[in-house]
Order: structure tokens, then C-alpha cells, then sequence
């Protein structure tokens, strides 16, 4: 199972630390189950599959596929979807709600901005 997690973890594409963030665990936590030297609780099972869409049987036994089937749309955005709503951040919620009723031209606009921030 601790090669599944780090499965999990790279197709992220996220750090021992942001994962673990995420979940509420520390960086040393996520690392000793990725090498095998602490096993993962049944709660740690249940919330790494509800944060990350993950099919819990995949991550149990390796059966199946590691997604679950509903997931249609790309994982990580679904991630930080979860995260928007379970923070409750009126802000962001705002955000989102004024920058979908923007044209195209003034959403490219926004989008080649925050590109620029990120720099």
C-alpha cells in the first residue's frame, strides 16, 4: 500500500509536504509510510481517498483503478475545488463567481496575470 501512496503523491505532482498538508499530516509522517515504516490507519485510508478522489480499494489492494469512476475532470483541480469549499472562503467564492461572468477577452486578460504573478 506504501508504494500506492507515493503513487498517489507523484501523480500530483506534489511534495511530501504539500501532501501532508492536506491531509494533515507532517512531511516525516507521509515519509514513513511511503518507505513502509508506519502503516496507514483506516482513518488516514479514508481521508487520503476523500481529498484526493481516490478508489479506496485501489489504494487497499492495487484492484481497480486508482481514480474513482465519477471523477471525469483533471484530479488536481477537483482537489482544490474540495478545498474552496470545505474552507468556506467568501473571497475566493466571490472571485470565482465575478471572474466566470467576465468575457473571454477580460477572463485571458486575468488569466496572463496571474501567469505573470506566479513568475
Amino acid at each position: 500500500m506504501e508504494k500506492r501512496v507515493k503513487l498517489i503523491r507523484k501523480s500530483l505532482n506534489l511534495s511530501q509536504k504539500k501532501f501532508g498538508d492536506r491531509l494533515g499530516l507532517k512531511p516525516n509522517s507521509i515519509s514513513s509510510i511511503e518507505t513502509g515504516k508506519n502503516t496507514l490507519t483506516d482513518q488516514n485510508i479514508k481521508m487520503i481517498c476523500s481529498t484526493f478522489q481516490i478508489n479506496e480499494d485501489w489504494l487497499r489492494t492495487g484492484n481497480g483503478e486508482m481514480y474513482t469512476k465519477h471523477l471525469e475532470i483533471d484530479n488536481e483541480l477537483s482537489i482544490v475545488i474540495n478545498e474552496i469549499v470545505k474552507s468556506n472562503d467568501k473571497f475566493v467564492k466571490q472571485f470565482l463567481n465575478a471572474y466566470w461572468s467576465l468575457s473571454k477577452e477580460n477572463r485571458t486578460v486575468i488569466s496572463d496575470f496571474i501567469d505573470k504573478l506566479k513568475e
